[in-house]
Parts: structure tokens; C-alpha cells; sequence
């Protein structure tokens, strides 16, 4: 479920592949000189970070997951059991159409009896609404209505880029709407998103449009900002970032419609107008535990639970029982949620 610049070496592959890139360095250098930029090299490295980040790939099937990779086979092992709950449990599907004309899909799985009590779970980058199914059984337990939505470009939605959240935010209102609608105006609605949906649903806590019925935040292992984490991971692979990013954030914005600098749960976060649950890995060496501590520097008021041990996306799998308990007090001390 995360993007992968393997190494220095697969960038320079990756511009210059024309037959499985859609991005070549030439190309990056055409889109590089139309916002005014002439750096070729930074152009190639660039568009191989679009391309790696950005841009819609083909579904991984979870059948062929490395078992040596223990981040990769539990959530290959969480999407199956994901489809087969989804599969098993009585749901509706939905579709919107999002701002910018992308359909999008929804799969809302009504409580077993009547209930205001809804969560919206965000899933990251590179899977889709299936990697929530252990989430939304344990929500569902619990009373909740469950809503689910394919990201745009993952799943069954429509798109060829990634929103890395922040198209994303501006989707899930729609969504919101969707559910207020449906649920009625007395829904007490908690968002939920993990990795990249964390960042989601940071930035919808901090979005003036947010309506009331949204009562209660909940964050895992998200990035402070999207600009950061690929700053992170290029220098991790002592690439030149300040070279990069400012030539990848214009060619995101010419293909995609954002800047990778507006994707920023850490501005959104100081905004917050909900309570806010931060939740983190203590081993996450992908989106460095450090970012949840800026988060949380951004907004003392939110609480902050670092799962010791737990590697990126993986502090549900590393104690589910203490997990659940974890957002179950957060949740009771939400008098509206």
C-alpha cells in the first residue's frame, strides 16, 4: 500500500523508460520547460517520483505478496479477508461524482439495527477500501454504520492520479454529504483512515466546509505532509530533494491539479475543530514516527498513542485487542461521537 522508489539507480530506469513509464525524461523535460524550469536531470528524477507516487498503477494481487515482507504479507493477508467480510456482509453500493467529474466508489454497510453512530474509513495509498475490512467488522460490532470508498485512481473508482489526500479530502465531503443524507441529520460521524487515508482525514478535520456532523477524528500512521515524505524518502536515497520536488510539484500540479506542498496534514491539523486521535508506530520507518510527534506539537490537544514495536500500517496487526480498546476510550470521552 505505499509507493516505492526502490533505489537511485531504478529512478534513472524509471525516466527514461518510455514503454512503462508514462512520463519519460523528455517528456519531464517538455512539462519542466513549460512551467518555466530547465534542470534536466532534475526533470527525469522528477517525473520517475510522478510516476512511482502519482500517477494510477495496475491493482498488486495480494497472491503474490513476499511472506519475507511482513508489512506486505498482512496487508495482503487483510485485503482478502477484507473482500471475503465485504462480500459476506449486506452493503450498498454508491457512487459520486467528484468535483473535478471523477466517479467515485462507495460501499456503505448499514448497522444490524438502527444507529446514528457512522465512521468513514480511509484507506492509504496503493490498496483500497478492502484493507478496512478489520476495521469495519470491529466498528460494525460495535454498533456503527460503516462507510468504505475505493481513493480515486485505486479500486474501482475512476482517476489516473493519486490525491495523496488532499484531492481525496475534497471527495470524501462529497461523501459526507452522501452519508448525512442518508443517515439523517443527527449522525455522529468519526473518520478513520489509515497511512495515507490518516492524512485524509487530518486534512478534513481541518477544512472549513467540514460539517457538524463529523464528531471525532482518528489518524494511523499518517504523514505530516506529503512534501515531507518524499523529501525523506529521496534523501533516504541521497537523491537531491530541494532539486526535485520543486520541479515534481509543478508537474503534479500541470497533471493532477495540486501541488504536493497543499497535501499538509500538518497545517490542517493546528485547524482541527474535532478531537483528534493520533496513532503511530513506534518502528514506522516509512512514515517516520517523528511526523506523528508533529502532528501532535501542531495540535497538543489531540492525543497521541505510539504502538511500540509497530512498523508502518501495522499497529492494528501488532494488537488488535489493544487497538480496539485504545480507540474505544478515545471515542467514550467524545460526549457527541
Amino acid at each position: 500500500m505505499a509507493w516505492a522508489l526502490a533505489d537511485s539507480d531504478e529512478l534513472h530506469v524509471l525516466a527514461r523508460r518510455a514503454g512503462r513509464v508514462v512520463m519519460t525524461a523528455r517528456s519531464a523535460c517538455i512539462l519542466a520547460a513549460a512551467a518555466g524550469i530547465t534542470a534536466a536531470a532534475p526533470a527525469g528524477l522528477a517525473a520517475a517520483l510522478i510516476n512511482a507516487a502519482i500517477v494510477r498503477k495496475p491493482p498488486v494481487s495480494d497472491e503474490t505478496a513476499d511472506d519475507s515482507d511482513l508489512v506486505a504479507a498482512t496487508t495482503a493477508a487483510a485485503e482478502r479477508e477484507g473482500r471475503a467480510w465485504m462480500a459476506a456482509t449486506p452493503h450498498q453500493r454508491w457512487t459520486v461524482t467528484a468535483h473535478d467529474g471523477t466517479r467515485l466508489a462507495g460501499y456503505y454497510f448499514p448497522a444490524p439495527g438502527p444507529a446514528h453512530r457512522t465512521v468513514i474509513l480511509i484507506h492509504g495509498h496503493r490498496a483500497d477500501a478492502s484493507l478496512m475490512g478489520n476495521f469495519a467488522r470491529d466498528y460494525r460490532a460495535r454498533g456503527f454504520n460503516v462507510f468504505m470508498a475505493d481513493n480515486r485512481a485505486h479500486g474501482a473508482s475512476g482517476g489516473c492520479y493519486v490525491g495523496m489526500g488532499w484531492l481525496d479530502h475534497f471527495d470524501y465531503l462529497r461523501w459526507i454529504s452522501r452519508l448525512v443524507g442518508t443517515v439523517g441529520p443527527d449522525a455522529a460521524i468519526v473518520l478513520h483512515g489509515v497511512s495515507m487515508g490518516g492524512a485524509t482525514a487530518l486534512l478534513l478535520s481541518g477544512s472549513p466546509d467540514l460539517p457538524p456532523q463529523v464528531r471525532a477524528v482518528i489518524s494511523d500512521c499518517s504523514f505530516s505532509s506529503a512534501y515531507a515524505e518524499f523529501a525523506y524518502h529521496l534523501r533516504a536515497r541521497h537523491l537531491p530533494a530541494r532539486l526535485i520536488l520543486p520541479v515534481a510539484s509543478q508537474m503534479c500540479r500541470m497533471l493532477a491539479g495540486y501541488r504536493i506542498a497543499q497535501a499538509s496534514p500538518l497545517d490542517a491539523i493546528a485547524r482541527a475543530a474535532v478531537p483528534v486521535l493520533l496513532i503511530h508506530g513506534g518502528a514506522d520507518t516509512y512514515n517516520p514516527t517523528a511526523m506523528a510527534r508533529e502532528l501532535h506539537a501542531a495540535q497538543p490537544h489531540a492525543d497521541l498513542w505510539i504502538v511500540p514495536g509497530a512498523d508502518h500500517v501495522m499497529s492494528y496487526f501488532t494488537d488488535p485487542g489493544a487497538y480496539r480498546e485504545r480507540v474505544e476510550q478515545f471515542l467514550r470521552r467524545q460526549p457527541h461521537a
